[in-house]
């Protein structure tokens, strides 16, 4: 998409963990009808931000099954569990270069809605990281400003954007936002469980 300053932004999607902790790959996991990933492709959808570039690598074609009749940039991680910082790094090498800056989503966050993308993607700038927080709280998705491209993909391991916060202090500002989604991934077996009970919950309450 392009904003009113006519900065064009678009978004990441890292899904090419193995997702230890679930004991599954939960980004196939179906959460509320639908697998998991297609909660957050589906909000960039929303937002008008074009396709996303998704970094795939465990069980990389039944994840590419999953957005085969989804618009995307398919990135294939050789080497994704060496951790997050190889995948991120991947990802933001395919960044087209007409984008000013580039959400930085993660597959397991559901709840993140395509109002909370747009609102950020209206502050993007090439030199600002944009951080969601909410109760003084650091959330996701980050939205980064391409000056940072650079330093993202020299990142390795299993550290993620987070260590460049520091680094760059100046330039990082914040977009407060009362919404708990920025908060809230699922790693565990029992938060999908959660989000399922919740869902039901409310079915039965509205019926």
């Amino acid at each position: 998409m392009i904003n009113a300053s006519g900065k064009r932004v678009g978004a990441i999607i890292l899904a090419a963990g193995q997702a230890q902790r679930m004991g599954c790959n939960k980004m196939l996991l179906p959460i509320v009808g639908k697998p998991m990933v297609l909660h957050i492709a589906d909000a960039i959808a929303a937002a008008g931000l074009g396709a996303p570039i998704v970094a795939m690598g465990h069980e990389h074609t039944a994840l590419a099954a999953v957005f085969a009749d989804r618009p995307h940039i398919a990135v294939s991680v050789a080497d994704y569990a060496s951790g997050m910082g190889h995948s991120l790094a991947a990802a933001v090498a395919h960044v087209p270069p007409d984008w000013d800056a580039a959400f930085i989503c993660l597959g397991d966050m559901p709840y993140i809605s395509g109002n909370l993308l747009s609102a950020m993607a209206a502050r993007a700038d090439p030199h600002h990281i944009l951080i969601p927080q909410i109760d003084g709280k650091n959330g996701n998705p980050v939205l980064w400003g391409r000056h940072f491209f650079a330093d993202l993909i020299a990142l390795r391991g299993d550290s993620g954007g987070r260590q460049l916060f520091a680094q760059h202090a100046a330039f990082v500002r914040h977009f407060e936002t009362s919404d708990a989604a920025v908060l809230h991934d699922l790693d565990r077996p029992e938060d999908v469980i959660q989000i399922s009970l919740r869902h039901t919950s409310s079915g039965a309450k509205q019926s």
